[in-house]
């Protein structure tokens, strides 16, 4: 696995913590497990595992995450 310049990643503006790198990049990886129609997919080279690929995608900006904020609706239903 290539080094990848993780706190270069972290002190970006939409990415402030450790834990939402980490929890990023298993959805990313969850997808390339299990891809559907919306998934963009990576090019696996053997032996890579979909976790690094998976932090690679994030690190090189190959894939954008949005934050969808609750809805005032969806809080209430959800208590």
């Amino acid at each position: 696995m290539a080094f990848l310049d993780i706190e270069r990643v972290i002190n970006q503006k939409d990415m402030d913590s450790r834990f939402k790198l980490v929890h990023l990049a298993a959805l990313r990886a969850r997808e390339l497990n299990n891809p559907d129609e919306n998934t963009i997919l990576a090019d696996l080279k053997p032996g890579e595992k979909v976790t690094s690929k998976a932090l690679t995608d994030i690190v090189r900006n190959r894939v954008k995450f949005v934050e969808i904020e609750d809805t005032p609706e969806e809080t209430e239903e959800n208590n």
